[in-house]
């Protein structure tokens, strides 16, 4: 996914793939949406809508200010169990471009 800085749409839909299945986050304990730029913890919260097998996450401001890539990793309590992180390794990645002068 790419944006343009400063930019709040659009939404990022996320898909949960456990195998080759989508996981149902609706019900779960908590659902998180953590988000990285340059290493640094840009934001922990819900997401805007959960529905079996994706999550929506709304795009506030500030969330795109600065160009560069943003790291994004959903992470679910459900049950009482441990966490499930998606995706499982590494993070999604969403570009955000400068924008035009």
């Amino acid at each position: 996914m790419e944006m343009v800085a400063g930019d709040l749409l659009p939404a990022m839909t996320i898909h949960l793939y456990d195998g080759a299945a989508l996981y149902d986050a609706s019900g779960a304990d908590a659902v998180h949406i953590k988000a990285w730029q340059d290493q640094v913890l840009l934001f922990d919260r819900s997401p805007s809508t959960i529905t079996p097998g994706t999550v929506t996450l709304n795009w506030v401001s500030g969330d795109t200010a600065n160009p560069g890539p943003i790291e994004v990793k959903v992470v679910v309590m459900k049950n009482g169990f441990k966490p499930a992180s998606f995706p499982p390794r590494g993070f999604m990645t969403v570009i955000i471009n400068p924008a035009s002068p």
